[in-house]
């Protein structure tokens, strides 16, 4: 069993069905959140690059008729706790 196949094999076994990923998947966004409501908030990581996959993200949101609420920068490496709250704050 290869280390991807190992990988795939833990997330269904926490996960199930209920984990999506892979290639592929940003455009189908706003198809997932769709089942489970109408509103998203994006926590996003603005690394360099992230342009293009947040503009994937976006327009399947928009297309699927997902009202995004805010968009808010994740947190920093090993997420410091003053991160935390602010992502916290900026959700309520």
């Amino acid at each position: 069993m290869t280390l991807i196949d190992r990988a795939r094999a833990l997330l269904y076994t926490f996960k199930g069905d209920s984990y999506t990923y892979g290639a592929g998947v940003l455009p189908r966004t706003g198809e997932i959140v769709a089942a489970v409501g109408s509103r998203a908030a994006v926590v996003r990581d603005p690394f360099p690059g992230s342009a293009a996959p947040l503009r994937t993200i976006r327009q399947s949101l928009a297309e699927a008729g997902i009202t995004t609420c805010i968009e808010v920068d994740g947190a920093r490496p090993n997420a410091p706790r003053e991160d935390l709250v602010r992502i916290t704050e900026a959700l309520r």
